[in-house]
């Protein structure tokens, strides 16, 4: 996609989205997918039906969406029927919301490809651990991780599970990315991490068990998270 260097430029639209998304498709071969963030902010039938009626203008062939667009999910109460065959994916801080957001879509006949979770979880012992059992639990499910900026949190998160479950990672920055990619497949030797890295890790992973722990107390997190998310930290 284009950048667009004009003063004014507006926005692109949702539709104009899945238009050029479906024109990489059918012209270019080109294998994309977009994945929606669906955040609870707005009534879910609304939302929902506003995202169904686009899709359906650029194409009314909702098999052909499934290849293309992923659902980003954070409450079950955004989850319709006609969801079945796209990849679910729950977008969440709080492993405990993951495990009742797929008891809940389970109960409606659907299946959650993945969930999408800060990858502060890996950096507490009790919060791996609860994602290790979450995964023994549920064969089928994968684990993408937000945000993913700096290669040694790329390197934790990647070393931390099993390939076969690790879907992806979301970034800032994807041609970065692709830095910390190739630097990793040319290693012969997974590197220690130093003391520095360790105490961060630390660190920051029993912040994140602090933080969950105001959450299940009924405090409100939302700006902390807002805050770390613009310092580049989630």
């Amino acid at each position: 996609m284009e950048t667009v260097n004009e003063p004014h430029a507006k926005m692109i639209k949702f539709v104009e989205l899945c238009k050029w998304c479906l024109n990489k498709k059918s012209n270019d071969g080109r294998k994309i997918k977009l994945m929606l963030d669906i955040k609870p902010n707005y009534d879910p039938k609304r939302m929902i039906g506003k995202i169904l009626i686009a899709l359906q203008e650029v194409e009314e062939d909702l098999e052909i969406w499934k290849e293309l667009i992923i659902f980003g999910i954070w409450s079950p109460s955004y989850y319709f029927e006609f969801m079945d065959g796209f990849e679910i994916i729950n977008i969440s801080f709080d492993l405990d919301n993951s495990i009742k957001f797929i008891d809940s879509v389970k109960s409606q006949g659907g299946k959650v490809t993945a969930i999408s979770i800060v990858h502060f979880v890996v950096n507490n012992a009790y919060t791996k651990k609860k994602l290790d059992q979450l995964l023994i639990e549920n064969t089928d499910l994968k684990v993408w991780f937000w945000t993913v900026n700096d290669y040694t949190t790329y390197l934790r998160c990647k070393n931390s599970l099993p390939i076969n479950k690790l879907n992806g990672f979301i970034t800032d920055n994807p041609f970065k990315f692709k830095e910390f990619i190739n630097k990793s497949l040319a290693l012969k030797l997974i590197p220690k991490e130093s003391c520095l890295q360790k105490l961060y890790s630390f660190t920051t992973g029993w912040f994140y068990l602090g933080l969950l722990n105001l959450h299940h107390k009924g405090y409100r997190i939302t700006r902390a998270v807002q805050f770390l998310q613009s310092l580049g930290i989630m």
